[in-house]
């Protein structure tokens, strides 16, 4: 988040010179000598995990340096450092404030775009966290094992005659890597947006299936 937005999320409140941006953005490794520089260290209280999304075969294929794996937090800032926030311009055009229902209502409007992985992390969040004072409970609840503990890599199931997306997340019977016997976990992507369809409780846990 610091290098596009300008969120360093750091123990104790510095402003940092915005030419660190540009290393940062240039070289990972930059972000250790400005932390130094300044005397700063991550602050992992206002950073909560979520889950690890990893780019589907299909799509990776495509990709020149083969897809990523990420791993996505939830972050909280206060409303002094947000007032500081700026996009960068190229990873970031502009910056909006939404709540996790305004975000979904906007992309299903196609006023914004969410890939399936904002999509999920926000539908999650407007469906179970009421307030910024549960986050922190609700991150390491058992009751989100099914998402936060399997990292989230899809699968394709191949396209409908209607052109609908189909594709397999973890906990579905067709998901190769962590199935269920009989469950359905699956997205469905098309034009007019994306749907999930669930029947596995959120505190399901999965053995990983035998190669």
């Amino acid at each position: 988040a610091f290098e596009e937005a300008g969120a360093g999320l750091f123990d104790k409140k510095v402003v940092v010179g915005k030419e660190w941006r540009k290393k940062v953005h240039s070289d990972g490794k930059e972000y250790l000598k400005m932390m130094e520089e300044y005397g700063v260290k991550p602050d992992f209280g206002k950073m909560y995990y979520w889950c690890k999304f990893i780019t589907p075969d299909v799509e990776a294929a495509r990709v020149k340096k083969g897809g990523f794996e990420t791993e996505f937090y939830v972050a909280v800032v206060d409303g002094e450092t947000a007032k500081t926030l700026s996009c960068d311009r190229q990873e970031t055009t502009e910056l909006i404030w939404f709540t996790p229902q305004e975000c979904l209502a906007a992309h299903a409007a196609s006023l914004i775009y969410l890939p399936p992985p904002q999509w999920t992390i926000m539908t999650e969040l407007a469906a179970s966290v009421t307030s910024l004072q549960t986050l922190p409970s609700y991150s390491t609840s058992p009751s989100r094992a099914l998402t936060r503990d399997h990292p989230i890599k899809p699968y394709l199931l191949g396209p409908s005659p209607e052109g609908v997306l189909t594709m397999a997340y973890p906990g579905d019977r067709l998901h190769p890597i962590y199935p269920t016997p009989t469950g359905t976990r699956r997205i469905s992507i098309k034009k007019s947006g994306i749907t999930m369809d669930c029947d596995l409780p959120p505190d399901t846990r999965i053995e990983m299936a035998k190669l």
